[in-house]
Order: C-alpha cells, then structure tokens, then sequence
C-alpha cells in the first residue's frame, strides 16, 4: 500500500513553463516531490537539453554537468581563457570541482558556496563547450595517458576489471577500452579530437543538474552562459564531414575513446555481451588473480536490479587482511565461506558494474599459485549455492545451503544502509540527479528505493543468480604461468556452465 501511494506522489505532473527570456526556447518544465526539499524540477528545451535542480538547504551548493559520451579533455585553455587562468580560477572558486569519465558519461561537477555556482557553470561550460585543443595540451595528455595505462597495468585491482570490460563485450560498446591504447596514441591529433567534441557534446546529450539552487536561478545562469541557445546535431546519427567519404561504418559512442574519430555515431546502439576467455602473464606476480563472472541487468531493468543489488550485498567478500567487525560485512557468504575457510586465498569478493542497459556481476579473487584449480572451483561453488545447492557438492566444506530470512534481511539492510549514508554527500546528491534524469528521465528518490530493495525475495534473489549462470561466462586470469588455462575451461564445462563462442 505504501509503494503504490509513493509511485502514485512521484508521478511526474506537468506544471507552467517559468517566467525566463529563454520562455520560447522551453518545451516542457515537470516536477516531482521530492522527500527532503519538496521538489525536484526538470526543464526541456527545444535544443534537446535537460536542466533539473532540488533547492536542498545547505551550507554548499553543487552544479554539475553530465555529457553521454566516453571521452575527456578537462580544465585546459578555452577560447576566452588560457589554461593558467583555467586553474586559477578553479582555485579562486574554491570547494571542489573535478571531472571523471566512465563508459557512459563524462561528469564535470562543482561543489562550491551558493555565491560561486554561477561562476563555477560559467566556467564548467568554458571548459566544455568552448575549448581551445591546441597542439601543445594534445600532445601533453597523450604523454599523461601513457603513463596512467603503465601506472593502472601495475594495480591489478584496477587492470584487471578493465581487461573484463573488454572480454565480456568484445569489439564493441561498453569493451570499448576506457582509456586510450598505447598503440592508437600515435594518431591522437587535434582535428580528431575536435571533431570527436563538436559530435559527442550536443546539447541532446547533455543534463545540467544542481543541487541547493533555486530553478530560476539555474535556468538564468543556464541561458547566461548561452547553454539554451547550443545548436543540437541534425539527429543521433550523424556523418563526419571530415570523413564523409566513408558511409559504412558504425561506430558506438559509448566507451570510445577519441582517436579513431567514428565516421557516424550511433547513440542508441545496445551492449552485446559475448563473453570470453582471458589469460594475462605477469611474472612479477606474487598471487593470482581470478574473475568470474557473467551479464547481469542494467538499470532500465527496474525488475532484475533490486535482486542483483542485494545478492551483491549477501555475496560481499574482501581480502584477507580486511578489518571485520559489525556492519562490515564479517557475515557475508563470501566472507564466511572462503576467506574464513582457506588460508590460500588472499581476497574473495562479489562485484556488480551497472550500466544503463546491461551490466556484469561475478566474483574476484586472488590465490596462492599452485591453487587455481581450488579456487575457481571454489567461486563456482558459491554462485551455485545460492540457488541450486545441490550443485555444489562437488566441495565437501562448501555444500551450499538454502538462503535463509536471517542472512537476505541483513544483506538487504546492508544495502539500503549504504545507500543512505552515501546519499548524504553533496557530491552523491548532484551526481545521482544528474545521471538519473539522464539515464532514466526522472529521479527515483531513496526512500522509493529502499522499499523496492525491502520487496525483494529470497526467491527473487535465487531467479537473479538462475539468470547470470544461464548466460556465457567471462573468465579473466594473470597470474605466471597459463598452464591453469586448459584445466579450468574443463573444469567451467563440467560444472554446466556456458562457455563463450569465440
């Protein structure tokens, strides 16, 4: 009764356009309750772009800018501003301003003092809609690149999810590399980029979201610094006049990196997962590292995520000098099971990526070398448990039991504790409005969340992981030798799971 009458108050309701120079530019202006402020308010202009704000109280006020592309050149030289006076400004302004990038969206976002947010957007759009990308920063990021790609290959916690990207979604969309190889560096120049930039950063692709502002401040400081007035592309695909001599190539704009410029962008392009087989030779290492794991759901499937989310919780994990205690997940399986179990695995975790229309979730760990057949058997065995126990009685100490109301209820309200305290961060705030309105179109508030991860069942849980094993299995492995790597496609094939294709 509760979630309808919370469904029921969330529902978007049309309201009177505001009163702004920029009335003829606006299509439509909704607005949704919101649990703290009152209201959340998104305005649509003719130009395809999206401004949200919540005039939340508080003593900092964030503005952030949310742009649906995969690629990043931040806080350089504008056409107004050398790249000095970039900097000093961001210092003048204070409080924090940064700029990170996914596979799906890049995310320039400000947290200042209410006074500053109109310069801080001011600046923000400089750096994003008016960039200089002279030779000289070109050539000083691809030298940044190369040594972030040598930095990241030296921290396999880091490497290695990113080498998992690119296996499970072969040759395309989300295994797209998010940085940019060492071997197409050579051809990252500035008409690419250029180009790249006028193509990805159309106003149709972009939401500008602020929290503690009022609504008609943020439309005037939008329409001051010329946002509503950004001329959209002719639609979501289109051609590069610099190469419009080429008209069969489609490449997806999710996860590209800018070097090889894409002849026609296709926005609305969907993930394929393929799944596959990966092994990585390190000889320095001194443990090796296992990933198992399979295409989960993303967040448009509103029915799957709420179950993937909470198995996450109950699987939990950490390594082997992780500090337990309560609310830390000293009960979950992976905990319990593994790292309590076996002194030869040095970490055992569950990891869930979420992405708007597919996401991957699986188990990551690491071992002694000689005892890679014990844990790949091992992680098996615990995704099996969850829902077919039965099937993991090929491990003695591991017979999987059924899931109980005792350990879903405090996974569940593991993950709505989390949730919560993490949306008390200003930054949390600004960046979940901002990506929800763009992935989804509207925002769906916490307290809605934490009853849609309240009706989850155990059932539903069981149903979640019956999905992910009856999909192809992405496996990554570095370790020193790739001896293990007959054993365990034998080993995946005799437990029923799925091998990939290719």
């Amino acid at each position: 009764m509760l979630s309808r009458v919370i469904k029921s108050a969330l529902k978007p309701k049309a309201i009177s356009p505001l009163i702004s120079r920029s009335l003829n530019l606006i299509v439509h202006t909704t607005t949704s309750p919101d649990d703290d402020s009152g209201l959340n308010i998104v305005t649509t202009f003719k130009n395809g772009l999206r401004v949200v704000s919540e005039n939340k109280p508080g003593h900092f006020a964030g503005v952030g800018i949310y742009i649906q592309s995969g690629s990043r050149l931040s806080f350089k030289s504008t056409k107004l501003l050398s790249a000095e006076q970039v900097k000093e400004k961001i210092e003048q302004l204070g409080g924090n301003i940064s700029c990170f990038s996914s596979r799906e969206c890049i995310m320039y976002q400000a947290i200042v003092f209410p006074e500053a947010v109109s310069d801080a957007l001011s600046l923000l759009g400089q750096t994003i809609f008016n960039p200089t990308i002279s030779l000289d920063e070109v050539e000083e990021v691809a030298g940044n690149i190369a040594w972030e790609i040598n930095d990241i290959k030296s921290k396999p916690d880091t490497y290695l999810p990113e080498v998992f990207h690119q296996v499970a979604y072969k040759n395309n969309t989300l295994g797209n590399p998010l940085l940019c190889p060492e071997s197409q560096l050579i051809d990252l120049n500035v008409d690419n980029l250029r180009d790249f930039h006028t193509l990805s950063h159309s106003p149709e692709n972009i939401v500008i979201a602020a929290i503690g502002v009022p609504h008609e401040d943020l439309i005037e400081m939008c329409e001051k610094s010329g946002f509503t007035t950004l001329k959209p592309l002719a639609s979501s695909q289109v051609i590069s006049n610099r190469l419009d001599s080429v008209t069969d190539t489609k490449i997806p704009l999710k996860g590209r990196d800018a070097t090889t410029l894409p002849v026609l962008l296709d926005f609305t392009q969907t993930p394929k997962y393929t799944g596959g087989i990966k092994f990585i030779k390190d000889e320095d290492a001194e443990f090796t590292s296992i990933l198992l794991g399979f295409e989960s759901a993303g967040v448009l499937d509103e029915k799957n995520i709420y179950p993937y989310a909470t198995l996450h919780s109950l699987m939990g994990g950490g390594g082997s000098f992780s500090a337990g205690g309560p609310g830390k997940g000293m009960y979950t399986r992976l905990y319990t099971n593994v790292l309590n179990q076996y002194g030869f695995v040095e970490s055992c975790q569950a990891f869930h990526h979420c992405y708007t229309d597919s996401g991957l979730f699986g188990i990551s760990s690491s071992c002694r070398p000689g005892t890679e057949y014990n844990m790949l058997e091992i992680i098996i065995s615990q995704l099996f448990s969850v829902f077919t126990p039965k099937r993991a009685h090929f491990i003695s100490k591991l017979v999987g039991d059924t899931l109980t109301n005792l350990e879903v209820s405090r996974a569940k309200n593991m993950l709505k504790s989390n949730m919560l305290m993490t949306a008390e961060s200003r930054v949390a705030q600004l960046e979940d409005l901002g990506r929800q309105i763009q992935v989804l179109g509207k925002k769906t508030e916490p307290s809605q969340i934490a009853i849609n991860v309240d009706n989850v069942t155990s059932k539903d849980i069981s149903n979640a992981a019956a999905k992910l094993l009856s999909r192809p299995v992405t496996l990554v492995v570095s370790g020193k030798s790739d001896e293990f790597m007959e054993i365990a496609t034998a080993l995946l094939k005799n437990r029923g799971l799925i091998l990939p294709k290719n």
